[in-house]
C-alpha cells in the first residue's frame, strides 16, 4: 500500500505523541523525597497536544505549561492562580476542602510554588531523541518511496498526455 506524504507524517507524529504522553503518565520522578509514578494531574497535557501535518511538514504542539513539566521552574513568581484552581477542580484524591475553598488552596500552592525550584522532567527531549535515533530515517525511506512513487505517477500523467 502506498501511502502519502501527509500519511507517513501523521503516523509518525501519532507515534511521537503517543509515546510522549505515555512517558508523562509513567516516567517516575522525586517530590518531597518520595517517588511518584507518573506526571499526570489534570489531564490536559495530553488533551492540549495539537499534531498539525501538511504533504511537506509535521507539527506537534502542546499546552502553554509544557516548557515548565519538561525544564521545570525556578523560584520566584507566583503561577497563574486561575491554573491551580483548575487543577484542584480535576485532581483526584484531594481531600473535599480543596474544592469547597478552592481559591484559598490555590493561593497557598502557587505561594509554595513561588517558593521553590521545580525539577523538570527531560520527557520531550528524550522522547525526541530516541525518535530522532530510532524513526527518523524508517519515516525517511518511507517518505522516498512516496516522493518515488508520485514522480513516477507523475511521469504516467505526462505520458498519457502525449498519447
Amino acid at each position: 500500500m502506498n501511502l502519502t506524504n501527509e500519511q507517513i507524517y501523521q503516523k509518525y507524529l501519532d507515534e511521537l505523541q503517543a509515546e510522549i504522553i505515555h512517558r508523562y503518565k509513567t516516567v517516575p520522578y522525586q517530590i518531597k523525597g518520595k517517588t511518584v509514578k507518573g506526571r499526570k494531574a489534570s489531564g490536559r497535557f495530553e488533551s492540549e497536544m495539537e499534531t498539525e501535518v501538511t504533504d511537506r511538514s509535521m507539527k506537534l504542539t502542546g499546552a502553554p505549561y509544557s516548557p515548565f513539566v519538561e525544564k521545570g521552574r525556578k523560584d520566584g513568581g507566583f503561577p497563574p492562580p486561575k491554573a491551580i484552581e483548575e487543577w484542584i477542580e480535576v485532581k483526584q484524591g484531594l481531600p473535599a476542602i480543596f474544592k469547597e475553598k478552592k481559591k484559598q488552596f490555590a493561593y497557598l500552592i502557587g505561594r509554595k510554588i513561588s517558593q521553590q525550584v521545580t525539577k523538570g522532567s527531560d520527557i520531550l527531549e528524550t522522547v525526541i531523541q530516541e525518535f530522532v535515533d530510532k524513526k527518523l530515517f524508517k519515516m525517511l525511506d518511507e517518505l522516498g518511496d512516496a516522493y518515488a512513487v508520485r514522480i513516477q505517477n507523475d511521469i504516467v500523467k505526462l505520458i498519457k498526455k502525449f498519447d
